[in-house]
C-alpha cells in the first residue's frame, strides 16, 4: 500500500509536548501535517503554537484528528488509557509496552504501541529536537483491534520523521530494552557513582559509558514499575558476570577472567 493512498491521512493530535512529543509535534508540523498538540504546561502549549504554528489539541474534539500519539509519563498513560473515548487511531511512545497492549486491548481501542530509541539527556522544551528520529528505531506493536490500515498509517508516520519501523510482540519488545536500556541504565548509574568525584580526568569513554544515568528519575521509576520483571532478571545476569569478573581477579586467573566476560 503506497504512502499517497493515505495523502488525506494529515490531522494528528499529539498529548503531551515534553522531550519526545515536542519534538513529533515540531517535525510532523515541518513534514506538512496538521499537528495539534496537548500539555499540562501553559507555557508549552503557547510556544508551540507562536513559534511552530502548532496549535492546541483542547480547540479540537478528538474526532478531528486522524491519530492521536499519546507521549505522557507511563503512570498518566495508564489514566488515559482506562478512561478515553476515542474510535480513532491511537500510538504512544512509551519504553515499556505489554501493559498498556493489555489495556488496550481489553477496551478495544485501535492502539498500536510506538517506541522511538531516541532521547534527550535533557527534559521539556529543552530536549526539543525534531532530527532525533532520524535513522533510530522506531519499535512497533500492533493490537488486538488496530486495522491493517493502522499499522500502514503508523509506519508512514515512522518513515516521514526519519525512523526505521520494527515490528515486535509487546513481550520481546520489554525483553529487548531491558537488555539495551533499561538494565543497562543501572549500569550505567553505578559507573557514574564509581566516578563521579573524579570526572575532571575522564574522556569520552566515560561520558559514553554514563549518558544512560542521566536519564529522568521519574521516567526510570515508571520502567521500573511496569518493566520490573525482565529488569531484575538482567541485574542479576549482570551481578551474577560481575561476581565471575571478582573472582577471576582475586584469584589471578587471567584466561578465565576474559572466558568470564566474552560474549556469549
Amino acid at each position: 500500500m503506497k504512502n499517497d493512498e493515505f495523502a488525506e491521512f494529515r490531522n494528528v493530535g499529539i498529548i503531551g509536548a515534553g522531550t519526545i512529543g515536542g519534538s513529533l509535534a515540531i517535525k510532523l508540523k515541518s513534514l506538512g501535517y496538521n499537528a495539534f498538540a496537548d500539555d499540562t504546561d501553559e507555557e508549552i502549549l503557547t510556544l508551540l503554537k507562536n513559534v511552530y504554528g502548532i496549535k492546541p489539541l483542547k480547540d479540537h474534539v478528538h474526532e478531528d484528528v486522524d491519530m492521536l500519539i499519546l507521549a505522557v509519563p507511563m503512570r498518566e498513560e495508564e489514566r488515559l488509557l482506562e478512561t478515553i473515548e476515542f474510535g480513532g487511531l491511537i500510538m504512544d511512545v512509551a519504553s515499556v509496552k505489554k501493559p498498556f497492549m493489555s489495556i488496550a486491548n481489553r477496551r478495544g481501542l485501535r492502539f498500536v504501541g510506538g517506541h522511538p530509541m531516541a532521547g534527550s539527556d535533557q527534559s521539556g522544551m529543552k530536549g526539543w529536537n525534531p532530527e532525533m528520529f532520524v535513522k533510530r528505531p522506531f519499535l512497533l506493536c500492533k493490537g488486538e483491534h488496530a486495522l491493517s490500515e493502522d499499522s500502514v498509517k503508523v509506519e508512514k508516520v515512522v518513515k516521514d520523521i526519519g525512523g526505521n519501523p520494527i515490528w515486535l510482540k509487546p513481550e520481546e519488545h520489554d525483553r529487548i530494552v531491558s537488555r539495551v536500556s533499561q538494565a543497562t541504565y543501572f549500569i550505567s548509574l553505578i559507573a557514574r557513582n564509581l566516578g563521579h568525584s573524579y570526572e575532571r580526568f575522564a574522556g569520552p569513554g566515560y561520558e559514553s559509558t554514563t549518558r544512560l544515568s542521566l536519564q529522568n528519575v521519574d521516567m526510570v521509576l515508571d520502567m521500573v514499575f511496569y518493566n520490573r520483571e525482565n529488569i531484575l532478571e538482567d541485574l542479576k545476569k549482570a551481578k551474577n558476570t560481575l561476581n565471575k569478573i571478582i573472582m577471576c581477579i582475586e584469584g589471578k586467573q587471567e584466561e578465565e577472567l576474559l572466558r568470564s566476560v566474552v560474549l556469549e
